[in-house]
């Protein structure tokens, strides 16, 4: 069984050396590799769009890390919600190894004071109040979970050559979806596109502008992504607006009992 790990959109690095893989293997390696090495903290904007164009905004800050010990990759990533008051305080955690499924996942909710370890159908819930389920949410971190991959070939998104991978789960597996298509840059090996598909109608569509990517030494990033609900007509826009790196780790940032502590 393969697993999955994509990161969709968010401020990843690359290798400048890149040469695009032509395996399942290879590609998934070259998204994990992705990941920051360093701790590196963003500030991100949230706007979620509703039918009739009513916008609600969040803002927070995603802490994220790889750590590579030789025989493998742990990623640990986790987001805290600042405003507005009504979501403040809400935090995400998602710890997992590269080589070993599933990821573990959590949620801090303060209106009930505890943590939720993210399970079952619930990985499919809303997140907050976005177009983004807690597993869509994930894959835009890491996603850890066995299933099929397939590598159908090379297409263009928006003028860039991209590589088409179909994510299958298996059949034992509870979730909306019975496939997923990623068409990742064959240039900085960021996915461009992803379609969230229930048999043969796109449910959710995330897309990433090609003229929202950005290099800053030997790192490439979006700054703008957006995940579509064709369905509902509803749309979330997540913006980078800012990306520091830390040498700092606060021991509670990625603990389960205490990462919705980090001021």
């Amino acid at each position: 069984m393969k697993r999955w790990v994509i990161g969709l959109g968010l401020a990843l690095s690359f290798n400048p050396a890149y040469a695009a893989p032509v395996d399942a293997q290879g590609l998934l390696t070259c998204m994990a590799n992705n990941l920051p090495t360093a701790l590196r903290i963003q500030q991100i904007e949230i706007v979620a769009t509703s039918r009739d164009g009513y916008e609600q905004r969040m803002s927070g800050r995603l802490f994220a890390l790889r750590d590579d010990d030789g025989s493998g990759s742990a990623v640990r990533a986790m987001l805290r919600i600042d405003a507005p008051e009504a979501h403040a305080n809400t935090a995400y955690l998602m710890r997992g190894d590269l080589s070993i499924a599933p990821s573990e996942t959590y949620v801090y909710l303060p209106a009930i004071r505890r943590v939720r370890q993210i399970t079952g159908s619930f990985a499919d819930g809303p997140f907050l109040a976005s177009d983004f389920s807690y597993r869509e949410f994930r894959m835009m971190l890491g996603v850890f979970d066995d299933g099929e991959i397939r590598v159908e070939g090379s297409e263009t998104v928006d003028g860039r050559a991209a590589t088409r991978m179909t994510f299958i789960p298996p059949a034992d597996m509870v979730t909306p979806y019975r496939e997923v298509w990623v068409w990742l840059d064959e240039k900085s090996c960021l996915p461009l596109k992803a379609e969230f598909r229930q048999g043969e109608v796109v449910r959710k569509r995330f897309s990433v502008h090609v003229d929202s990517l950005i290099r800053a030494d030997d790192h490439a990033y979006a700054t703008v992504s957006r995940m579509d609900d064709l369905v509902e007509g509803t749309h979330t826009v997540i913006r980078v607006l800012g990306v520091v790196q830390s040498a700092e780790l606060p021991e509670q940032l990625f603990d389960p009992a205490a990462f919705y502590r980090v001021p």
